[in-house]
């Protein structure tokens, strides 16, 4: 079985321009990072095949590849 999960990390681009502390900057990401969420799982050849990516996009790729 191949399992496809989206990662719940944030997009941490806004910290390179952020003025907020190195505390402050690290409470904020604890804060919006979620667990993966289940994309997708299909049937295949390999047993247990898990994989994490980071947008939607990704993951129709890597089930091509890997379909």
């Amino acid at each position: 079985m191949l399992r496809v999960f989206i990662s719940g990390s944030p997009d941490l681009k806004w910290i390179l321009t952020s003025k907020l502390t190195v505390e402050q900057i690290n409470e904020r990401i604890k804060a919006e990072t979620k667990p993966p969420r289940l994309y997708k799982e299909l049937p295949v050849r390999s047993d247990g095949l898990t994989v994490i990516v980071t947008s939607e996009e990704a993951a129709e790729q890597i089930i091509e590849i890997l379909s």
